[in-house]
C-alpha cells in the first residue's frame, strides 16, 4: 500500500487545483481498478490526500501543542497508516533535490511522529529500539 501510496501521491500536479485533492480522485480510481478491498484501498487514498498534511504539521504548527497532536492523530488513524504517512512524507521531502532533506526536518517530523504514536499506539514508538 505503501509503495502504491508513494507512485501516486503526485500525480494531482498540473491540474489547476490542489494536487493533493486531484491525487484523491486518481488513487480512488486506481484502487478500484486493482480491486483493491475497500479498507487498503482506503488507506493508499488517504495517503495520497494527506502526504503533505504531516509535513505542514510538523514544520508550521506548535507540536508540543496537545489540541494539535490530538487532531493530527484522530486524522491519520491508527499506528500503520502513521507509519506509512512518516515514510511517504519523508520520502517526498527528500526527493525534492539533496539540500531540502535537514535534520531540523527529520527531528520535527520525527517528534510529530513519536507524539502521535503514543496518543495512537498508548506507548512510545523506540521503547524497543535497542532490542
Amino acid at each position: 500500500l505503501l509503495h502504491l501510496a508513494i507512485i501516486l501521491h503526485d500525480l494531482g500536479k498540473g491540474f489547476g487545483r490542489p494536487h493533493a485533492e486531484v491525487g484523491r480522485e486518481i488513487a480512488q480510481r486506481i484502487a478500484q481498478r486493482l480491486h483493491l478491498p475497500t479498507p487498503q484501498g482506503e488507506v493508499v487514498i488517504q495517503l495520497v490526500h494527506q502526504h503533505l498534511e504531516m509535513a505542514h504539521i510538523a514544520f508550521r504548527r506548535d507540536i508540543s501543542d496537545p489540541e494539535t497532536l490530538v487532531q493530527f492523530a484522530h486524522k491519520v488513524g491508527t499506528p500503520d497508516v502513521l507509519r506509512m504517512l512518516y515514510v511517504l512524507t519523508a520520502a517526498d521531502i527528500t526527493a525534492v533535490g539533496p539540500t531540502a532533506w535537514t535534520d531540523w526536518k527529520a527531528e520535527l517530523l520525527t517528534g510529530l511522529f513519536q507524539q502521535a504514536m503514543v496518543i495512537l499506539g498508548g506507548k512510545h514508538y523506540g521503547v524497543h529500539e535497542r532490542e
